[in-house]
Protein backbone atom coordinates (compact mmCIF):
# COMPACT_ATOMS: atom_id res chain seq x y z
CA UNK A 1 0.00 0.00 0.00
CA UNK A 2 1.36 3.24 -0.99
CA UNK A 3 1.85 5.85 1.50
CA UNK A 4 -0.19 9.27 1.84
CA UNK A 5 1.31 12.54 1.18
CA UNK A 6 1.70 14.67 4.33
CA UNK A 7 -0.94 17.50 3.57
CA UNK A 8 -3.74 19.00 5.23
CA UNK A 9 -6.31 17.46 7.13
CA UNK A 10 -9.44 18.52 5.93
CA UNK A 11 -11.43 15.37 6.64
CA UNK A 12 -14.28 16.26 4.72
CA UNK A 13 -12.31 16.29 1.55
CA UNK A 14 -10.14 13.54 1.92
CA UNK A 15 -11.38 9.87 -0.05
CA UNK A 16 -13.02 7.02 2.02
CA UNK A 17 -8.91 4.89 1.12
CA UNK A 18 -7.05 7.56 2.66
CA UNK A 19 -9.37 7.05 6.02
CA UNK A 20 -8.75 3.15 5.18
CA UNK A 21 -5.17 4.02 5.11
CA UNK A 22 -4.48 6.53 8.25
CA UNK A 23 -6.40 3.65 10.45
CA UNK A 24 -4.77 1.03 9.29
CA UNK A 25 -1.81 2.34 10.11
CA UNK A 26 -0.27 0.49 13.39
CA UNK A 27 -0.64 2.80 16.79
CA UNK A 28 3.19 3.94 16.37
CA UNK A 29 2.85 4.72 12.59
CA UNK A 30 -0.54 6.22 12.99
CA UNK A 31 1.12 8.56 15.90
CA UNK A 32 4.24 9.46 13.32
CA UNK A 33 2.23 9.73 10.61
CA UNK A 34 -0.42 12.42 12.44
CA UNK A 35 2.60 14.18 14.19
CA UNK A 36 3.89 14.87 11.00
CA UNK A 37 0.58 16.49 9.76
CA UNK A 38 -0.07 18.16 12.78
CA UNK A 39 3.71 19.76 12.84
CA UNK A 40 2.90 20.66 9.02
CA UNK A 41 -0.59 22.38 9.67
CA UNK A 42 -0.80 22.96 13.04
CA UNK A 43 1.59 25.91 13.69
CA UNK A 44 0.71 26.69 17.64
CA UNK A 45 1.69 22.71 18.13
CA UNK A 46 5.57 23.40 16.55
CA UNK A 47 7.02 24.99 20.23
CA UNK A 48 4.33 23.13 22.50
CA UNK A 49 4.73 19.67 23.62
CA UNK A 50 1.39 19.40 25.27
CA UNK A 51 -0.08 21.05 22.54
CA UNK A 52 1.25 18.83 19.81
CA UNK A 53 0.09 15.54 21.27
CA UNK A 54 -3.65 17.20 21.87
CA UNK A 55 -3.45 18.09 18.16
CA UNK A 56 -2.26 14.54 17.50
CA UNK A 57 -5.13 12.97 19.48
CA UNK A 58 -7.65 15.37 17.59
CA UNK A 59 -6.81 13.74 14.25
CA UNK A 60 -6.70 10.90 15.57
CA UNK A 61 -10.33 10.66 17.27
CA UNK A 62 -11.74 13.46 14.12
CA UNK A 63 -10.52 10.31 11.66
CA UNK A 64 -12.33 7.83 13.52
CA UNK A 65 -15.16 9.71 13.57
CA UNK A 66 -15.35 10.91 10.26
CA UNK A 67 -14.96 6.89 9.41
CA UNK A 68 -17.37 6.45 11.47
CA UNK A 69 -19.88 9.13 10.52
CA UNK A 70 -19.19 8.29 6.70
CA UNK A 71 -20.41 4.52 6.55
CA UNK A 72 -23.42 5.30 9.34
CA UNK A 73 -26.43 6.13 7.84
CA UNK A 74 -28.26 6.90 10.77
CA UNK A 75 -25.75 9.07 11.98
CA UNK A 76 -26.11 10.87 8.49
CA UNK A 77 -29.19 11.23 8.48
CA UNK A 78 -29.51 13.17 12.06
CA UNK A 79 -26.34 14.59 12.93
CA UNK A 80 -24.26 17.29 10.96
CA UNK A 81 -20.76 17.84 11.64
CA UNK A 82 -18.91 20.98 12.28
CA UNK A 83 -15.68 21.23 10.86
CA UNK A 84 -12.78 23.37 12.27
CA UNK A 85 -11.08 25.82 10.03
CA UNK A 86 -8.19 23.14 9.93
CA UNK A 87 -10.67 20.54 8.94
CA UNK A 88 -11.07 18.76 12.54
CA UNK A 89 -14.51 17.74 13.59
CA UNK A 90 -15.24 20.81 15.86
CA UNK A 91 -19.13 19.67 16.98
CA UNK A 92 -21.62 16.71 16.27
CA UNK A 93 -25.09 18.48 15.97
CA UNK A 94 -28.77 16.72 16.51
CA UNK A 95 -30.05 18.09 13.50
CA UNK A 96 -32.95 19.32 15.42
CA UNK A 97 -30.89 21.98 17.16
CA UNK A 98 -28.65 22.56 13.82
CA UNK A 99 -28.95 26.53 12.82
CA UNK A 100 -27.23 28.01 10.01
CA UNK A 101 -24.70 29.95 12.64
CA UNK A 102 -22.46 27.12 13.09
CA UNK A 103 -19.03 27.31 11.54
CA UNK A 104 -18.47 25.36 8.44
CA UNK A 105 -20.41 22.03 7.67
CA UNK A 106 -20.02 19.80 4.81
Amino acid sequence: MQSLPICAMKLYSLPEAALDYIISLRPDQRHLYLKEVALKNFSAAKNDPDMLERTIQALEVSIMFEKLYRNNEFLRKNFTIVYSSGGLVRNVIHDIYYSEDDLITH
